[in-house]
Formats: C-alpha cells, structure tokens, sequence
C-alpha cells in the first residue's frame, strides 16, 4: 500500500508486469516498463520530495518507478550500483 495516498496498492504479476490498482476509483494502471521474469517483490521509497514505486524481478533488475507517470520508462537502479562495484 501507497505510505500516504490511501487506497493506492502496488502490484508485481508472475509475468513481469507492474503497476498500481486505486481501489477507491477501481481502477487499474500498468507501468510502461515490465519485468522479463516474475517480480518477487514491491514496495515504495522517498527520494527527495517524492514518494516512488520499486519492483525487483526475477531477472535481478531493480525499477524505480513514478506512480505520477507511468507512461515514462522506469529507471533500473542497478545501474547506479555499478558505479561502487570493485574488480
């Protein structure tokens, strides 16, 4: 559940998809991205002033993505981890 919009659930599906259900306007919206195996897990972050939905799939991928705008391609955070990565 969203941590201060009430009535707003993240999801991840079996087959990669994710995205947000507003159970108060019964309403269902996918995220542009997707995952190419199961999620196994979802949940919401802050990051500055905004309050921001991540996935991580079966694949290893970690998505940050922007429940104000979904249509946007959400951000692999992995990559901002291979920056700390040592050989």
């Amino acid at each position: 559940w969203h941590p201060s919009i009430e009535g707003l659930l993240g999801f991840g599906t079996e087959d990669g998809q994710i995205g947000i259900i507003d159970t108060f306007k019964q309403k269902c919206t996918n995220f542009q991205s997707s995952h190419k195996k199961i999620v196994y897990s979802v949940g919401w972050g802050k990051l500055k002033d905004k309050i921001l939905f991540y996935s991580c799939g079966g694949e290893g991928i970690i998505l940050q993505s922007d429940p104000k705008h979904p249509e946007i391609i959400s951000k692999d955070i992995n990559e901002e981890f291979d920056e700390f990565k040592t050989v």
